[in-house]
């Protein structure tokens, strides 16, 4: 679980791939689950180009440790019509 009385360290690029195939989840799949515009600033987060914001930090670490938000972030996806 998440320390709140710290303040939240920002995913490493490999942390933030880790986390991804952790889930099983393809790049273009996490672009449709986060609901961000285009694959390619996954790939920035990936490959060091851009640090990982906090909030997708908070997110990312969120869809390990948080039973049901993966469901929840899908359905929300499927919804919008974004989700196979």
């Amino acid at each position: 679980m998440v320390d709140r009385t710290q303040p939240t360290e920002i995913l490493s690029p490999a942390e933030f791939r880790r986390i991804r195939e952790e889930l099983g989840l393809s790049i273009p799949e996490l672009t449709r689950l986060l609901n961000i515009a285009t694959a390619r600033s996954v790939r920035r987060w990936e490959e060091g180009d851009t640090p990982v914001s906090g909030p997708v930090t908070l997110l990312m670490r969120a869809l390990v440790d948080v039973n049901g938000l993966y469901a929840y972030l899908a359905q929300a996806a499927e919804t919008r019509g974004k989700m196979p």
